[in-house]
């Protein structure tokens, strides 16, 4: 048989294995070799990316150490390299070498010299290159099924490749993607010096296995190595040709290029990083969580992180509800910026609400609680302002004849804050008395469930939540901020409003991530277009926390029944939103995997982040609309009041009084545009509605803000003894709850392969979201408004991206260059 007629070449791995298959029954041969990468396994980074990390580990386990690096990390490693393999070519062997051989004269060359604790560093640098392999790579499932099925057969399976691990090492990272147990026989070029590519690694296989070449079959992705030097030999040589896979890793290579260069280029990498893995399967929504949703709040909670080591806050508490998701990924991407669990603050689930904090700090109804009360519904009526004192209607009828009000459902003059009717109310003695019994009641049991909680066991504590006013720290911070013992509470959120600006203190601290509503960043200020759907995407599967009960041992903290008609109605959303937070979780272990490695901080991560958050937000797909609209907003300051956010159904641009009507109404307007619309038709919408959302500029972007900064923070508090934990039932119960949710949720969804549906932001995406920014930009100019600028990542990235994916478009740039 001639060379070329022992190479068959296959474009998808099923149909190479139904063609080898074939060739066994035909033949009868009782041996095959494997490649091993890009073929058994993919990786979920460039390898020159993990290699520029595990330089980056010894950089910093030197400096860590106080020893001087002579040379830098990776320019060692390249030295040491070309020295061991110009030793090899002196004994007539190929140019590799082994990663046991190489990492001891690697750590030498670094420093310059031979030092006391070289060989156990050289070990450790061993093991953390492999564990960063076998955190970076993921099984491809049809040639996992393939080598299973000729392993049922009795067939002799090896696998021949060329990578300087050595088959100690190959041999883990084959387990860890599944592959234990199944093969026979390792031939690796880093243990023999010989190459594939050369051809002569063939030729050890075929004398050590004892075969003629006609008794091999060898498969993989290289049309020279695995395809050409085995065919020489006389071995029938089976070549992929992976498409997807080809372009894919382009695009990593592309990834690594720009990552040394832009660290701001790290949310794409990241990106990459977590995307689901070949065969994985799941719900749309899971792979929307892990695509869209994951790298919003995995930079959010990353920055978190780095705001606790950096102000030294030991303990964060997360507020019910949206902080039981936020927590979990605390939990997972902490480590990654810590280094070490036991220098991780501690973690709380908080049972407060703005209902219980408004509560325990009212002790008369002012503005500031008119406000707060109107603020929760459109409705302005005495029930709707007394709402959150839970009064029996018997008591406000009472209270409203006294006052001279006819009806307590009845909607408030617009001139009520004059009304002499409204001033009686405020005024009632009664209502004063039992407004002052309730805050009592509520103020008495908050303190001592936050002393349970070590509230006030530290100087400084972190609350976090989603956004936005801070109305929950500030009610909170006023209710105890008589104690002697009232820490600074540092609030960390995903966006600020100006409300939250006037609220804070040095004392009362309030910052922001990702968005701010003084700053005209247009990506982030997205956040502001749907906070309900940016809240509702993190909630837990409980009822609000309405109040505390004391047990006798204890304080813990009630939340609304789930027979509550306003609960019952808001539970229906929790499948579909459990599904989104498993994408989310997903999402986060790959994402803390990746910044362990890579080193990247939550400012090179956020401007990707942005423009996920604004892709979110401004542009959804029609599927993505229907979701986030049928979802039940539920007001939690008293009332019970259900708000769906818009309806589902798309009006025709044929009827703009009928559409501009269900705009208004809205409450996330991008949403019903983008019920049926095309691209284009979106994009205008969307820049419309963002022109006209931008204030004009004769208004200040921060009227009233005094930009102060936090105290500086002084010794933690000594000898109050550790804090009671009284969460792990809760804890455990909401868990379960989760779970539940998400088996209902994947049985009423239909599932699909998640690894096209989490790959990172597209190039017409990109083009779209960047088209609508310049359209914006020019509208606000025309009208008056204020410009927004970019605070996401540039859109050339993404065009050079996709191009890189195309191998004849990279050899003409690389032969261009060449020429130039």
């Amino acid at each position: 048989m001639s060379m070329k007629k022992n190479i068959l070449r296959f474009n998808h791995p099923r149909t190479l294995a139904a063609g080898l298959i074939e060739e066994i029954e035909r033949t009868g041969i009782r041996t095959v070799s494997f490649d091993v990468f890009d073929t058994l396994i993919h990786r979920r980074a460039h390898p020159n990316a993990v290699v520029w990390a595990v330089a980056r580990w010894l950089r910093d386990r030197l400096n860590s150490q106080g020893l001087p690096i002579v040379v830098d990390s990776l320019d060692a490693r390249n030295r040491a390299y070309s020295q061991l393999i110009a030793q090899k070519a002196e004994q007539g062997l190929d140019l590799d070498v082994s990663l046991d051989e190489l990492v001891l004269p690697w750590v030498r060359e670094c420093v310059g010299r031979n030092f006391e604790g070289d060989i156990l560093l050289a070990e450790q640098l061993a093991m953390i290159e492999c564990e960063y392999e076998q955190a970076s790579t993921f099984c491809n499932p049809d040639f996992l099924n393939l080598v299973r099925k000729l392993k049922d057969r009795g067939i002799r399976l090896i696998y021949t490749s060329d990578m300087y691990l050595g088959a100690r090492y190959v041999d883990r990272i084959l387990d860890s993607c599944g592959y234990k147990g199944v093969f026979d026989a390792a031939y690796v070029s880093g243990d023999f010096a010989l190459l594939k590519r050369s051809g002569r690694l063939f030729d050890a296989v075929l004398e050590r296995e004892g075969l003629k070449a006609n008794c091999l079959i060898h498969v993989g992705d290289s049309f020279v190595s695995d395809g050409e030097r085995p065919a020489e030999r006389g071995i029938i040589a089976f070549v992929h040709e992976f498409k997807q896979m080809v372009r894919r890793n382009l695009r990593m290579e592309y990834d690594y290029q720009r990552m040394k260069v832009d660290p701001s280029w790290m949310g794409v990498v990241a990106a990459q990083y977590a995307e689901a893995a070949l065969g994985e399967a799941g719900s749309p929504e899971e792979g929307y969580g892990r695509r869209v949703l994951g790298p919003v709040f995995a930079s959010f909670v990353h920055r978190l992180a780095e705001r606790c080591k950096e102000e030294r806050i030991e303990r964060v508490y997360f507020v019910a509800r949206e902080g039981y998701l936020l927590r979990q990924l605390f939990e997972q991407i902490a480590p990654a910026i810590f280094g070490d669990h036991s220098k991780k603050p501690k973690t709380y689930y908080l049972g407060i609400s703005r209902l219980t904090t408004f509560l325990a700090s009212t002790k008369n109804f002012s503005l500031r609680e008119i406000t707060a009360a109107f603020n929760n519904t459109p409705h302005y009526s005495i029930k709707t302002l007394l709402a959150p004192l839970k009064l029996e209607e018997s008591f406000l009828f009472s209270l409203a004849q006294r006052c001279g009000i006819n009806d307590i459902d009845a909607a408030l003059p617009p001139f009520f804050k004059e009304w002499s009717p409204f001033h009686r109310l405020l005024e009632d003695v009664q209502l004063n008395i039992e407004i002052r019994r309730r805050s009592s009641s509520v103020f008495e049991l908050l303190q001592r469930y936050l002393e349970q909680q070590g509230f006030f066991k530290d100087s400084r504590v972190a609350l976090v939540d989603v956004g936005w006013s801070g109305q929950i720290q500030d009610n909170l911070y006023k209710a105890i901020k008589e104690r002697p013992d009232c820490p600074q509470i540092f609030g960390v959120y995903l966006g600020t409003t100006l409300t939250a600006h006037w609220r804070k203190t040095p004392s009362n601290w309030m910052e922001w991530t990702h968005a701010d509503y003084s700053h005209m960043g247009w990506f982030g200020r997205s956040a502001f277009d749907f906070v309900q759907g940016l809240e509702a995407v993190v909630r837990s599967p409980h009822g609000t926390t309405i109040g505390y009960v004391d047990t006798g041992q204890f304080v813990e903290p009630t939340y609304k029944a789930e027979t509550d008609s306003s609960r019952q109605k808001e539970a229906k959303d929790d499948p579909m939103i459990a599904l989104f937070q498993k994408g989310m979780h997903e999402f986060s272990i790959h994402y803390a995997q990746a910044a362990k490695m890579f080193g990247f901080t939550a400012t090179d991560t956020m401007p990707y982040a942005r423009m996920m958050l604004n892709r979110m937000v401004r542009f959804p797909s029609s599927e993505e609309a229907g979701w986030f609209l049928k979802i039940n907003n539920v007001s939690d300051l008293g009332s019970s009041d259900v708000f769906s956010l818009g309806q589902q159904h798309a009006v025709s641009v044929l009827r703009p009084k009928a559409m501009l009507r269900e705009l208004r109404q809205s409450f996330w307007r991008y949403g019903v545009a983008a019920i049926g619309r095309g691209k284009v038709s979106q994009c205008l919408y969307s820049a419309l509605i963002s022109i006209y959302t931008i204030p004009k500029k004769q208004q200040s972007l921060c009227e009233g803000i005094l930009f102060n900064a936090p105290a500086p923070a002084s010794a933690a508090r000594i000898g109050i003894g550790e804090a009671f934990d009284a969460q792990e039932s809760l804890l455990d119960s909401i868990e379960a709850s989760h779970k539940t949710c998400v088996e209902i949720g994947r049985k009423q969804a239909r599932i699909l392969s998640l690894h096209t549906a989490t790959s990172p932001l597209r190039l017409k995406e990109a083009l779209l979201i960047h088209l609508t920014y310049r359209l914006v930009r020019i509208g606000c100019l025309f009208s008056g408004r204020h410009i927004p600028y970019s605070d996401a990542l540039s859109v050339k990235g993404f065009i050079m991206r996709a191009s890189r994916g195309y191998e004849f478009i990279r050899r003409s740039v690389h032969y261009i260059r060449n020429c130039i």
